[in-house]
C-alpha cells in the first residue's frame, strides 16, 4: 500500500512518522512525503516582487521538510518518495491522494499552525471530509516505536468493516496488539436501570425485571457477536486480539477505554447503521479524533463516491 505523510515539520507532524515506524508494515507500505509551500501558488503574476524572497523560504523550507521526514522513514525500512506542493495544504494533499494507488492519508493534527492556518480547523477537518481515502490524524507520538497498542472499534456497519480492513493492511501483526470493541447504544434509561439494579424507575412497569434481563442478556450477546466476528478475522491476520462489549453511551465508553487501556491509536468507522444495535459512528469517530493520540478513520465508499 502507498501513503500519503503530510508534513510541515511540527510536533504532531513527526509523531505521525513515528507512529508509522513503530507499528506500519514496512514490508508493504511506501510512503510519499508530502510537504507544502502554503505561500506558493500558480495564479499568473505570482508571487507579486515583495513576497518573492518568502516565497522561496517557504519552498526551501517545504523541501527540506520532506527531504528529512522521508530520510527518516527510510532510515526505519520505508520505500519513501519526497515531495512538495504549492498552495493551500489541503487542496494539495487532496491532490496528491488523486494519485494511482494511493491508499491512506496521514496527518498530524493539533494546536499547532500551518502558516497561521490551525491544521485541524481547516486541513485536517478538510482532508477527512473530502479525502477518497481513510484518513489518519495524529496527535501525540506513541511512547515505544517499537510497538503500538491498538483499539478497533466495531458496530458491524460498513465503515466499521472498512476501517478494520486497513489494520493488516497497514499494521504489523508482529508489532502490534489489539483489542476489538464493541459497544451498545443503550437509551440512558436503560443503562441507568442496568447500573442501579432497579428495572422500574428507570424503564417502567411496563417490563417485568425477567423481561428487562432478557432484553439486556440479548443486547449484550449481539455486541460480543459484532466484537467476536472482526476479532476472529484480524487474528487471522496473525494478530493478537483481544475482545471487549462495552455497554452505555458509545463515546463516553470508547474514550474511557482508550484512557484506561492506554491505546496508542483507535481505528473507527466514518459512520454507522440504525439505532439499538449500532454506534452512530459518525459523531463517535469525530470524537475520537479529538480526544486521542491517534485516530485511522476509515470509510466505505458508494458507487457515487458518497460515504
Amino acid at each position: 500500500m502507498r501513503l500519503v505523510l503530510a508534513s510541515e515539520g511540527s510536533a504532531e507532524a513527526n509523531a505521525a512518522a513515528s507512529l508509522l515506524i513503530a507499528g506500519a508494515r514496512r514490508d508493504e507500505v511506501s510512503v510519499t512525503v508530502l510537504s507544502v509551500a502554503a505561500l506558493g501558488g500558480s495564479s499568473h503574476g505570482w508571487p507579486p516582487d515583495y513576497l518573492k524572497e518568502a516565497v522561496a523560504r517557504d519552498l526551501e523550507r517545504a523541501e527540506k521538510t520532506a527531504a528529512a521526514v522521508s530520510d527518516r522513514l527510510a532510515r526505519s525500512g520505508f520505500r519513501t518518495t519526497a515531495r512538495t506542493g504549492n498552495g493551500h495544504p489541503g487542496t494539495e494533499v487532496l491532490r496528491e491522494l488523486e494519485r494511482e494507488d494511493v491508499g491512506l492519508a496521514v496527518l498530524g493534527y493539533g494546536t499547532h499552525r500551518w502558516l497561521g492556518t490551525r491544521l485541524l480547523g481547516s486541513t485536517g477537518s478538510y482532508v477527512l471530509q473530502e479525502a477518497p481515502t481513510p484518513v489518519l490524524l495524529v496527535h501525540r507520538a506513541p511512547p515505544s516505536l517499537e510497538h503500538l497498542h491498538v483499539l478497533v472499534a466495531t458496530d458491524g456497519s460498513p465503515g466499521a468493516l472498512a476501517a478494520a480492513s486497513m489494520v493488516p493492511t497497514l499494521l504489523d501483526p508482529a508489532r502490534c496488539s489489539l483489542e476489538v470493541v464493541s459497544a451498545s447504544v443503550m437509551p440512558p434509561t436503560w443503562a441507568a436501570a442496568v447500573d442501579s439494579g432497579l428495572v422500574a424507575p428507570y424503564v417502567g412497569s411496563a417490563l417485568t425485571p425477567d423481561a428487562f434481563e432478557e432484553l439486556i442478556g440479548a443486547e449484550r450477546a449481539q455486541t460480543e457477536t459484532i466484537a467476536s466476528r472482526t476479532a476472529e478475522q484480524l487474528r487471522a491476520e496473525g494478530f493478537r486480539t483481544d475482545v471487549q462489549a462495552l455497554f452505555g453511551p458509545v463515546k463516553s465508553s470508547l474514550l474511557r477505554e482508550t484512557e484506561y487501556g492506554h491505546f496508542d491509536l483507535v481505528v473507527v468507522g466514518s459512520r454507522g447503521l440504525g439505532p439499538i444495535r449500532r454506534a452512530l459512528m459518525g459523531s463517535v469517530s469525530e470524537a475520537m479524533v479529538n480526544h486521542t493520540p491517534a485516530t485511522l478513520v476509515g470509510r466505505r465508499r458508494s458507487p457515487s463516491g458518497e460515504d
